[in-house]
C-alpha cells in the first residue's frame, strides 16, 4: 500500500513539474518578434521556393530541415527525413509545431532551447540588418530518438526578412560529436570573430578565430582529412619532419589535441580557423 501511494505521489510530482516546463508559443514569439504584414500571395511565392531548396538539401546532405513562420507562428515547412530525428512523419512535425520541443526535448534542454533562442533574436537586433541573412547560430540539444536521447546539432539563420524582423527562420538538424550542450556560437559568414553564449552566465562573448599562414593552413586541412604526415609531406613538397614541426605548432595554436576532434568541432561550429592571407585581403 505504501509503495503505492508513494509511486501515485510521484507520478504526480512528475506530471505537475513537466506542465511547468512546457512550451508556450509566447516564449518562443514574444510580440515584439513577430512580424506582421505578410499576405497570403508572400506564402504562394515563398512555399514553392522552399518546397523545391529544401527537399534537394534534405536527401543530398541526410540533414533535418525545418522553418520557422515568426506570422503564423509555427512551422511552415518540414523535411520528409524529420522521422529521423524524433520518430515522427513531416506532417504530424509540422502539424505540432513547437509543442514537438514538449514532447522530444528533456525539460533541462528546454528551458535552454528557450533561452538561446531568445538570446539569439535579441543579439540579432543590435546588428545591421543587412548582415542578419549571413549571420547562424549554433548550438547543441538533446532529442528524442525512436529509442534514447540522442545529442543533436542545430544550426538557424534567417531565411526571409521582412519589415525590419524575421519572417521566416531556416533551421538545420544533424547529428553532434558532442557530450554536453554547453557550446553555443553565433557567427557572420567569413568574419574573423564569432560570438559564444555562456549558460552560466547569461552573456554573450566575442571571440576572435584562431589564424594559421597559408602554409600552416595547407597543413591543417589535408591533416583533418586523415592523411598521415608522410603522405602530405609527399603531397606538398616539403620533409615529413617539417610537416610534424607545423602540426605540433598547428595544434597548440588551436588548443587542442588532435586534429580528429579539431575537424569534428569545427565543421560543427563552421570554426575553421582563418588564415593569415584572408585576413590581410
Amino acid at each position: 500500500m505504501r509503495r503505492i501511494i508513494y509511486l501515485c505521489t510521484f507520478a504526480a510530482l512528475f506530471t505537475i513539474n513537466h506542465l511547468f516546463m512546457k512550451v508556450r508559443k509566447s516564449d518562443f514569439f514574444p510580440e515584439e518578434y513577430c512580424v506582421s504584414g505578410i499576405t497570403d500571395d508572400d506564402y504562394r511565392k515563398v512555399k514553392r521556393k522552399l518546397s523545391g531548396e529544401l527537399d534537394m538539401l534534405s536527401r543530398v546532405t541526410n540533414c533535418g530541415y525545418y522553418v520557422v513562420d515568426y506570422f503564423k507562428n509555427n512551422f511552415l515547412y518540414v523535411s520528409e527525413n524529420i522521422a529521423y530525428w524524433c520518430g515522427q512523419p513531416s506532417d504530424k512535425v509540422r502539424e505540432m509545431g513547437f509543442e514537438l520541443f514538449n514532447g522530444f526535448v528533456p525539460d533541462g534542454d528546454l528551458a535552454k532551447l528557450i533561452e538561446i533562442h531568445n538570446e539569439w533574436i535579441r543579439q540579432l537586433m543590435t546588428m545591421p540588418i543587412d548582415d542578419w541573412s549571413d549571420t547562424s547560430l549554433i548550438f547543441d540539444f538533446r532529442f528524442q530518438g525512436e529509442k534514447s536521447y540522442r545529442m543533436v546539432n542545430q544550426k538557424v539563420t534567417p531565411y526571409t526578412i521582412r519589415n525590419g524582423k524575421i519572417w521566416l527562420e531556416l533551421c538545420i538538424l544533424s547529428l553532434s560529436s558532442e557530450e554536453q550542450n554547453q557550446f553555443v556560437v553565433m557567427k557572420k559568414r567569413k568574419a574573423d570573430w564569432f560570438y559564444e553564449y555562456s549558460l552560466k552566465k547569461h552573456t554573450w562573448c566575442r571571440r576572435i578565430l584562431k589564424t594559421l599562414t597559408a602554409s600552416e593552413n595547407e597543413v591543417f586541412l589535408l591533416s583533418v582529412r586523415g592523411f598521415a604526415c608522410k603522405q602530405i609531406a609527399d603531397m606538398l613538397g616539403r620533409s615529413e619532419e617539417t610537416i610534424k614541426i607545423q602540426r605540433k605548432a598547428i595544434l597548440k595554436r588551436l588548443g587542442v589535441s588532435s586534429f580528429a576532434s579539431v575537424a569534428v568541432h569545427a565543421v560543427n561550429y563552421d570554426l575553421l580557423p582563418m588564415y593569415k592571407d584572408t585576413l590581410n585581403n
